[in-house]
């Protein structure tokens, strides 16, 4: 198995630090450091909503920070939902790594708004055949039966890596 590979499945396996992934994601640390302990603070209020609302949240209320973009967005949203056990059912395809992934698969994108925020995303069956169709061999944690699309979609990322 890749190193690369084994990285994502062992990181989904340990819990990782709260705004870890966004903060490697970003160009700007010191604005998302911000948002990451004002999100901290008011953690309570994100209790009980779905992937969305939470997502529609942190763009709403962060947006205004310098490269704050989707993909920290979506980061910072995942880990709310690690934290209260929200299971995210659409493999977004945000930033490079799930982009390149979906083009080496040719797995066609599916469109889902936000509160008028467009996203592309796919569905976890649509890996799993594309994986088939393509006699790739599918690691993600949890095997083909995991439900949480934020795990395929890490996995995805650093599938392509290896590609």
């Amino acid at each position: 198995m890749s190193s690369c590979i084994s990285s994502c499945l062992s990181s989904k396996t340990t819990k990782k630090e709260f705004g870890e992934e966004a903060l490697q994601h970003t160009r700007n640390p010191k604005d998302v450091d911000i948002v990451i302990k004002m999100i901290k603070r008011n953690l309570q209020e994100y209790k009980g909503k779905t992937f969305e609302e939470i997502f529609y949240m942190i763009y709403t209320r962060h947006k205004i920070y310098k490269k704050i973009g989707l993909l920290i967005i979506y980061d910072l949203s995942s880990d709310i939902c690690d934290e209260y056990n929200i299971i995210i059912d659409k493999v977004y395809i945000i930033g490079g790594g799930p982009e390149r992934a979906v083009k080496l698969l040719n797995i066609k994108t599916k469109t889902h708004y936000i509160n008028g925020i467009k996203l592309n995303y796919v569905d976890i069956s649509d890996i799993i055949d594309a994986f088939n169709r393509n006699n790739h061999k599918l690691e993600v944690v949890g095997g083909k039966n995991n439900k949480n699309a934020d795990d395929w979609e890490s996995y995805l990322c650093n599938w392509q890596k290896t590609q």
